[in-house]
């Protein structure tokens, strides 16, 4: 029998149960139960980088091609924000504003456009109107840079935090401010921080873990 995940009222660690037995609970304790929903929000994976950064080329190239596996993933069902910040589209067309950067990462773009459940945005109020449609819970953050963007933007987790339960996914994020060179040494910054520096010890997952 398939279970999910739930919260309960003034506990944050979520329980797994059934849809019968979630039922049950609601009806013996009332309406302190509600199952989990996640989103999965994707920051500033452009379409190119300021100059200076290419020795992260390769390691960002596998964050898209999961994320974009995962996005067309039959079994996906959450739903999915890409949101690049300072892009801008008329007429469906990427605008260029003069930044080193033009658009999203066309291959994400066009993936998260052809979902069902998703939205390709980076407006926070747009985004908060979305995440209210669908009763999300928790969001799932990947992209870049982690620290920096992930964490400051506007629907970065810094801003986030308290409305949703936010979590990082360890495998979908990388240290794009630090002095690393080889891919080794930036997968090592990135968990570095992850685990050690970052003051508010954000909660972590990876990529396989958050199918709902």
């Amino acid at each position: 029998m398939e279970t999910y995940s739930y919260y309960i009222k003034d506990d944050v660690t979520p329980k797994t149960m059934t849809e019968a037995e979630a039922a049950k609970y609601k009806k013996k304790n009332g309406d302190i139960i509600w199952k989990m929903k996640k989103a999965l929000i994707i920051i500033d994976m452009w379409n190119s980088f300021p100059k200076g950064n290419n020795r992260y080329d390769s390691l960002v190239e596998q964050i898209m091609l999961k994320l974009f596996k995962f996005i067309l993933n039959e079994d996906t069902e959450i739903p999915v924000i890409l949101a690049c910040h300072e892009t801008y589209r008329k007429d469906n067309i990427w605008v260029d504003t003069g930044q080193e950067w033009k658009s999203p990462n066309n291959t994400l773009w066009e993936a998260t456009e052809r979902y069902e459940h998703g939205l390709v945005s980076w407006d926070k109020k747009e985004i908060d109107e979305f995440l209210k449609l669908h009763e999300i819970t928790d969001l799932y953050y990947a992209g870049v840079s982690y620290p920096g963007c992930v964490e400051d933007r506007p629907v970065g987790i810094k801003n986030m935090n308290g409305k949703f339960f936010c979590h990082i996914i360890a495998d979908c994020v990388l240290n794009m401010c630090g002095t690393g060179y080889t891919d080794a040494e930036i997968i090592e910054e990135t968990y570095y921080y992850l685990l050690k520096i970052n003051n508010r010890k954000d909660s972590f997952t990876f990529l396989r873990n958050i199918r709902n």
